[in-house]
């Protein structure tokens, strides 16, 4: 338990032989210090634009438990390659974006995430550019966009994007502007258009 304040991003190697993971108790918070540098895209970063993460066998790094509290200054957490990353059990608050699945990110899963967001035309809580990628048991409170997917072929199960009233009447539930995304119990909440 405790409070941890970041004043940069923490970069997790892209060699899958350097697996770094994070387990934290329930009441852990990492949140961003008052000197957060506003160069800095997101909390936790898995992989570089140069060195994105790679695959390697039955490799998995893991992220369980806690919660962020960004105070609207950044992304909680991006994810470059295809490095099979589980994020579960995490609560992420006041973010521009909950999970940020880059273009070469595959094959992660997310599970059982909370993400809140502050009620600005920006915020989304799932923005998910890669392939093959898996979420279950989400709720997604007051993000302008719920889940934006530009990426194909990721499976979203027990989705509920839920709405602040006062969101702009352009808030989307789920923009999905590619093609072979598979949906079950996905629902949007109060939200001017639920399905894009």
């Amino acid at each position: 338990d405790g409070k941890y304040e970041f004043t940069k991003t923490v970069i997790m190697p892209s060699d899958p032989a350097k697996s770094v993971s994070f387990r934290l108790s329930n009441y852990a918070t990492f949140t961003t210090a008052r000197t957060w540098n506003s160069a800095n895209t997101s909390m936790i970063q898995y992989g570089t634009p140069e060195s994105p993460k790679t695959q390697s066998g039955a490799h998995t790094d893991y992220f369980m438990g806690g919660i962020f509290d960004v105070n609207g200054k950044c992304t909680a957490i991006e994810v470059y390659g295809g490095g099979r990353l589980f994020i579960n059990n995490v609560a992420m608050e006041d973010t521009k974006i909950g999970v940020h699945i880059k273009p070469n990110a595959a094959y992660n899963v997310i599970e059982n995430v909370n993400v809140t967001s502050p009620a600005r035309n920006e915020t989304k809580g799932i923005f998910v550019e890669g392939t093959n990628n898996t979420f279950v048991n989400m709720r997604i409170y007051h993000s302008f966009i719920g889940a934006h997917l530009t990426g194909k072929d990721n499976v979203l199960i027990n989705i509920h994007p839920l709405a602040n009233p006062s969101n702009n009447i352009n808030s989307i539930g789920f923009y999905d502007q590619s093609e072979g995304n598979r949906y079950s119990f996905c629902y949007s909440d109060q939200y001017p258009v639920g399905f894009k």
